[in-house]
């Protein structure tokens, strides 16, 4: 997701569910569930090649718009990993 207003969605759940969060605790929200789930799936021994999509994402454009998948999940693991590790 691009252009995110993490302000805008934090008031947006503090105002439906009367807590007082600020903007950064859904950056951290975002962390610990990325972590949780990359720690699950290698317990589970998942591989990067369990990450894959199928070869249709890739090659079958979307409509309307044209678009097929861009991002192997060698790449994405590769970010992710990046990412997880920069805390």
């Amino acid at each position: 997701m691009t252009n995110v207003n993490f302000d805008l969605v934090a008031d947006a759940l503090n105002s439906a569910a009367g807590t007082n969060y600020d903007a950064s605790f859904l950056t951290e929200l975002g962390r610990e569930t990325l972590e949780a789930e990359w720690e699950f799936n290698r317990q589970a021994g998942f591989t990067d090649e369990d990450d894959e999509l199928p070869d249709f994402f890739y090659d079958e454009a979307l409509e309307p718009s044209g678009n097929t998948q861009r991002h192997r999940a060698a790449e994405v693991n590769k970010h992710m990993r990046e990412l997880l590790a920069g805390k």
